[in-house]
């Protein structure tokens, strides 16, 4: 049975291991219904309950993230410049992946887009604008169970992977609700992945710590 804790481990090790802390085409797959683990740390596991609640509401402002979680004033941190284009995104579409697959199981559209062509012309005309690291996530049928592949074109290693895991897997277990099929395995692509200089210390630490 795989167990994220241990997969965080490696990718940070390995990480570390080169100069520039930078991994490429990295990519790992958890069999949710069978029980793999895909909580990282324990103790951000309200937190990140919180913000998967504000992610699938739609809501356009992050401080509206704090009303739907205790933790979430905790870790508060400055919005500004950050992206806030996730949740109407995902709110707009996963009622379009749950019919694909509703009245089609073997379609290949079932994908729910987060990165778009705009988002480059907004970040390119202010830098301090997040551009979106996740560019989306696409959903299958395979033996009877709802699957996801979600693809990432950066991921930070040590203080966020944690939580993108967390939402796509609560994504894929909405969707596999809605349809009333078994939840399957999820898969973490990412193109590039990464520990920041500022995060060296933190990643050591989650490294020798009991997560």
């Amino acid at each position: 049975m795989a167990n994220f804790k241990d997969i965080h481990r490696t990718l940070l090790i390995e990480a570390l291991a080169k100069s520039d802390m930078r991994l490429h085409n990295k990519q790992f797959t958890l069999d949710i219904g069978m029980g793999d683990e895909y909580l990282a740390i324990n103790a951000y596991e309200e937190y990140y309950k919180g913000f998967f609640k504000w992610l699938t509401s739609g809501e356009t402002h992050p401080d509206n993230f704090v009303l739907l979680s205790d933790k979430a004033q905790t870790y508060r941190f400055d919005y500004k410049g950050r992206n806030v284009s996730y949740a109407p995104r995902i709110s707009k579409q996963i009622g379009y992946v749950v019919d694909r697959l509703k009245n089609r199981s073997t379609s290949k559209r079932a994908s729910l887009v987060i990165l778009e062509a705009g988002d480059s012309v907004v970040n390119e005309a202010d830098y301090k604008i997040e551009y979106p690291c996740t560019i989306g996530y696409t959903f299958f049928i395979d033996n009877g169970r709802v699957c996801s592949t979600t693809v990432m074109r950066s991921n930070n290693a040590c203080s966020v992977i944690g939580l993108d895991v967390y939402l796509g897997v609560e994504l894929l277990k909405t969707v596999a609700l809605l349809l009333d099929i078994e939840v399957g395995t999820y898969t973490h692509f990412m193109i590039d992945c990464h520990i920041i200089e500022a995060e060296i210390q933190r990643a050591k630490n989650y490294i020798s710590m009991e997560l």
